[in-house]
C-alpha cells in the first residue's frame, strides 16, 4: 500500500510523480485522492499506462485541476466518489451533466450525508439510505471511512450497490466517536449491522 497526503508536507513537485518506484503489479485498486494537480495528472497517467485500476476521489482538487486534466483523470478511472457540492463543481467544471459524466468515468457515488448515498451507473440510479438512530458525535473522517468500506467491498468484487452499503456501514461507526481514528469495531459488529439495516 502507498498514499500521498497533504501537498503542504510534500511541496515538492518531484517528488512521487512517477510511481516507477513502485510495485504496482499486485494493486488491486487505487485511489486518486486531492493533491497537487500536476502530481494527480501525472500518477494518474502512470495507472493508465500501466493498466492499474483506480478511484477518482476529487475532493477540495477540483477548483485547482484544470478541465484538461480532469478529463483524463475522469477517462481513466473506474468510477468517482464526491459529496454533493464536489459534484455541483464538477458539473460546473466540466459543463457536463452527472448523466454524462457518469457515462465518461463508469460510475459516480455522491455522497449524501445523513441521506447516504446515490449511486449512478449507466442511467440507472439507485439511492442507499444510510444507518438510522445514531447519536452524532463528529462527522470529521465519515467521508474517508465510507471510501474505505466502498474500496474494500469494490476489491471483494461485491456489487456496487453492496460497496454502498459496506461503505455507509463502515462510517457509521465514526460518526458517534469523537475523533478521526477513535472508532473500532469486530468483523461480528459490522456484519451485524450490515445484516440489520439492509436485509436484503
Amino acid at each position: 500500500m502507498f498514499s500521498f497526503f497533504s501537498p503542504a508536507a510534500s511541496g515538492n513537485l518531484h517528488f512521487c510523480k512517477d510511481l516507477s518506484c513502485c510495485d504496482l503489479h499486485s494493486v488491486d485498486l487505487a485511489i486518486l485522492a486531492p493533491d497537487i494537480p500536476e502530481r494527480m495528472l501525472s500518477i494518474a497517467e502512470h495507472m493508465i499506462r500501466e493498466n492499474v485500476s483506480y478511484l477518482f476521489d476529487p475532493g477540495q482538487a477540483i477548483s485547482a485541476l484544470s478541465k484538461e486534466y480532469l478529463g483524463i483523470i475522469i477517462e481513466g478511472c473506474v468510477g468517482i466518489i464526491a459529496n454533493e457540492y464536489e459534484t455541483s463543481l464538477l458539473e460546473e467544471k466540466m459543463r457536463m451533466t452527472l448523466p454524462q459524466i457518469t457515462k465518461w468515468a463508469g460510475f459516480f457515488v455522491k455522497t449524501l450525508g445523513e441521506n447516504g448515498c446515490a449511486l449512478y451507473e449507466g442511467k440507472k440510479q439507485k439511492n442507499i439510505p444510510a444507518i438510522k438512530g445514531l447519536q452524532v458525535a463528529d462527522i470529521t473522517g465519515c467521508g474517508d471511512a465510507f471510501r474505505s468500506g466502498f474500496l474494500h467491498g469494490y476489491v471483494d468484487k461485491k456489487s456496487l450497490e453492496d460497496c454502498c452499503k459496506i461503505a455507509c456501514v463502515s462510517a457509521s461507526f465514526v460518526i458517534d466517536k469523537i475523533g478521526t481514528q477513535t472508532h473500532s469495531f469486530t468483523g461480528d459488529d459490522f456484519t451485524a449491522r450490515l445484516k440489520k439495516f439492509y436485509k436484503d
